[in-house]
Order: C-alpha cells, then structure tokens, then sequence
C-alpha cells in the first residue's frame, strides 16, 4: 500500500502528530549531523556545559546521540503511518518522559518549557482518551 493511501486514511489528530515527528526526525538527523560534524558548533548553545569525556568531544557524542533519535522518529513515524500498537505505546512512554522533563525544567525557572508539557499531554490525551485513536491502533 502506498504511504499516500496510508496517510489518507488516518483521523487528523494523527496525521498532524505524524507530521510533526516526521518534521522532528529531519530536524534531529540534520543537527545530528552538524554537531558530529563541527566541534566549535556545541560551544554556540547558549548556558550549556558539556561533561567532558577525556579523548572525546562532546559535540561528537551529542550528533550521535541526534542521530540516534532520527531514527527512532523515523520508526515511530512508520509504526504510526501502519497503525502499529508498539509506536502508540512508545510515544505515550516518550512524551511522559518529556513532561516529567519539562516539569523539572520548569522548576528551573524555563517557563518555555511549558509549551513542551502542554504539548505533549495533548498527544498522550490524544492517544489515550480519542476513540477514532483507540480503534485506528486495534
């Protein structure tokens, strides 16, 4: 079946949630790239201090580690796109992950980080309480 055909039949709350993964697995693969690729580019991130491993960069660990999440995006986008139950369950466990860490980033004083919270308890609702969801994923 063609991903067009796939797309097409999903309800709009989970096509834009595919969208936004799929714009996600670009945006990490890309600076997951431009950090494995430049060390001075880790330096330009404003209040960050990386932990220094002796003999590696850290720019170095955190493109890989970028890299990493592009793919697992991709999976997830893909287990979406076929209705997979297990790319459902892993982006409920992610977007928790990101509200408990959006909670104790908050704490820290980033209120920004509020729009991470408000955002993901919007997909964990979404997949947890919208019954076109529940059935799209049975």
């Amino acid at each position: 079946m063609k991903i067009q055909n796939l797309f097409r039949e999903k309800p709009l709350g989970l096509k834009i949630i595919i969208i936004i993964y799929s714009i996600a697995t670009i945006a990490y693969f890309s600076l997951g790239i431009a950090l494995f690729s430049s060390k001075e580019l880790i330096n330009k991130i404003p209040d960050f201090k990386p932990v220094s491993i002796p003999g590696v960069q850290a720019s170095l660990i955190i493109g890989i580690i970028f890299i990493f999440l592009s793919v697992l995006c991709l999976f997830i986008v893909k287990g979406l796109l076929t209705s997979k139950n297990w790319a459902r369950i892993i982006l409920i466990i992610f977007c928790s992950l990101n509200v408990f860490g959006g909670i104790f980033s908050l704490a820290k004083g980033n209120f920004l980080s509020l729009i991470n919270i408000i955002f993901n308890l919007a997909i964990i609702s979404y997949f947890i309480l919208n019954k076109n969801a529940k059935k799209q994923f049975t």
